[in-house]
C-alpha cells in the first residue's frame, strides 16, 4: 500500500471522525471483507476495524460522547457578587 493511504485514516479522522469509518468500510468491501488487508492498508488494528464494524452495524457512525448523563456530585458554580 502507498504510505499515503496509511496515513489517510488518521487524517480524515481529525477532519471527519465519521468519513473515516466510512472509508475503511469502503475498504472492507474492496477487500472482500478481509480485516488484515483493511488494517494493514490503513495502518490501524484489528479491534479498531471490528469497533468500526460494531458501530455500521448499530446504524450510526458517528462519535459517542464520553460525558456521563448524570452528574450527582458536580459542584455548581454560585453566581458571582
Amino acid at each position: 500500500m502507498p504510505p499515503r493511504l496509511r496515513n489517510a485514516y488518521k487524517t480524515l479522522r481529525h477532519i471527519s471522525p465519521e468519513a473515516a469509518r466510512h472509508a475503511v468500510l469502503v475498504c472492507l468491501r474492496a477487500c472482500q471483507h478481509t480485516i488484515a488487508a483493511s488494517t494493514r492498508a490503513f495502518g490501524i488494528s484489528r479491534p479498531t476495524v471490528y469497533a468500526i464494524l460494531r458501530k455500521a452495524q448499530a446504524g450510526n457512525l458517528a462519535d459517542i460522547p464520553c460525558t456521563p448523563q448524570h452528574q450527582p456530585r458536580r459542584t455548581r458554580l454560585s453566581p458571582s457578587p
